[in-house]
């Protein structure tokens, strides 16, 4: 009876040990998952707030373009959706909060900008805000552009905010009249608050004059290089590079030639080319835009739908005004802001001799920067000239006299069209100046052939009101 008694209590012994062992496993267990547990959360935790930081720093990076790529002022409110890929969603974003890719946008007038999207399987929105700061105030020079941008993101529960100082800065777009490479004048080419820069040779000095300075104000001292004061002479001033040369002039890099001297050795020189420089400090002023700015451009652009066809670009048939739910659209009023300008780009391939670009545009319209890749004409618009032509009397054209005066009464004469633009010209290629153009603002080519009348017109306070891809954003700081 002892003996069984015994094997029961062994067996007892055994069966609760075996319990205790399941208990203590199961506690194991436990304490393992809600580990497991406890780090998918901190993870996903971290997941949010990275796919938020990265919303914000996408949105910041929008609005910054947004002002960078239209005139608006930086207060001025816009809507878009960002596109965060999922790749990116671990914290980088758009890293410089520069750079942001913009699916589509619609005006808004709340005064914010606001930038809202997602990234696959993931919901994340943010919402900005463009502040000026006074330059001063921080020890910059008054002339400076600074820009607060607060911007703050929601992805599920996790959030997160960023807040930068960006400068903007006029962007290396040549400004003024530039060539990179040789500028052939065979007709007035008449410049206004701007000098000629030119990285080869420049022929045809003769024909190129500047016009005396205005009584508004005196030109303003360039921002990249103000160790050369203003000049108080009378020659006329350059708003383009006045820190380097106050006096507008013609600076070339490999010389000047007028009539088919070369006016080096010209002596004594005449006055009108007292202000002109050759040497290689024009060289790293005239370089075209790079690649990338060029890309910029491109998708940024405004569809100049038929505006655009056949290799002809009829600036007159561009839009008025930035039109309503095109980005960077402002309404005020009910319409659109009159100051908001856009960019058009054009691709001159497969056109023999470039795009023709032809128009008049109003002055009181929106500024425009037409971005050509490749050859451009600034001519007489080729349906114009060929409807001119067919309804000409073949047989006055036949009996008219060889010696007449062309201006005369009565007298054949090439029909010609006009060319108005303001804001800026960049052209990666050849520009020829076929016909009598005015241009307000900035004209950046890599050769320059001018067999008709140009005038260009840069104003003194063009840095307040750059064109359109004129300027970029440059980080400071960031919290």
């Amino acid at each position: 009876m002892r003996g069984a008694a015994v094997r029961r209590d062994e067996r007892g012994f055994a069966l609760l040990g075996a319990l205790l062992i399941a208990v203590i496993a199961a506690l194991f267990a436990a304490v393992a998952l809600a580990a497991a547990l406890g780090a998918q959360r901190v993870a996903a935790s971290d997941g949010g707030h990275a796919r938020a930081r990265a919303a914000a720093l996408a949105g910041a990076g929008f609005a910054l373009h947004r002002v960078c790529w239209t005139l608006l002022p930086c207060d001025a409110a816009a809507r878009c959706e960002v596109d965060i890929p999922e790749d990116e969603a671990g914290g980088s974003g758009a890293p410089d909060g520069i750079g942001a890719a913009c699916a589509s946008s619609t005006p808004d007038g709340s005064g914010a900008a606001r930038a809202t999207g997602a990234a696959p399987g993931a919901d994340a929105s943010s919402e900005v805000t463009l502040e000026r700061v006074e330059p001063v105030s921080l020890g910059w020079p008054s002339s400076a552009r600074l820009v607060r941008v607060t911007a703050r993101a929601a992805s599920g529960g996790a959030s997160a905010s960023v807040i930068e100082l960006v400068a903007l800065r006029p962007s290396a777009v040549p400004r003024g009249l530039s060539v990179a490479e040789d500028l052939d004048a065979q007709a007035d080419l008449a410049i206004t608050g701007s000098g000629v820069y030119v990285g080869g040779v420049v022929r045809g000095r003769e024909h190129v004059s500047f016009a005396p300075p205005s009584a508004e104000a005196a030109p303003p001292a360039d921002a990249e290089a103000t160790d050369v004061p203003a000049s108080a002479s009378d020659a006329a001033p350059d708003h383009a590079w006045g820190g380097r040369w106050p006096a507008a002039g013609v600076h070339a890099g490999g010389g000047i030639w007028a009539a088919g001297l070369d006016t080096a050795t010209l002596d004594p020189c005449p006055e009108a080319y007292a202000a002109d420089t050759v040497g290689a400090a024009v060289a790293g002023l005239v370089e075209p835009p790079d690649a990338a700015w060029l890309a910029s451009a491109r998708s940024h652009a405004l569809d100049p739908g038929d505006a655009c066809s056949g290799g002809v670009l009829r600036l007159d048939r561009l839009p008025a005004l930035l039109p309503t739910g095109e980005p960077g659209a402002a309404e005020a009023a009910g319409r659109a802001d009159p100051s908001a300008g856009y960019v058009v780009f054009v691709s001159a391939r497969g056109y023999d001799g470039g795009v023709v670009v032809t128009g008049v545009r109003d002055a009181a319209w929106a500024p425009v920067t037409v971005v050509v890749d490749g050859d451009a004409v600034l001519g007489a618009d080729p349906g114009a000239v060929a409807s001119a032509d067919a309804g000409a009397d073949p047989g006055a054209v036949a009996g008219a006299d060889p010696g007449a005066d062309p201006g005369a009464a009565g007298a054949p004469s090439a029909p010609a069209s006009a060319v108005a633009l303001r804001g800026a010209l960049v052209v990666a290629g050849r520009l020829s100046v076929a016909a009598p153009s005015s241009l307000c603002g900035h004209v950046a080519c890599r050769r320059l052939a001018v067999t008709a009348s140009l005038s260009l017109d840069l104003e003194a306070d063009w840095r307040t009101r750059p064109p359109v891809g004129f300027v970029e954003p440059v980080l400071v700081a960031r919290r």
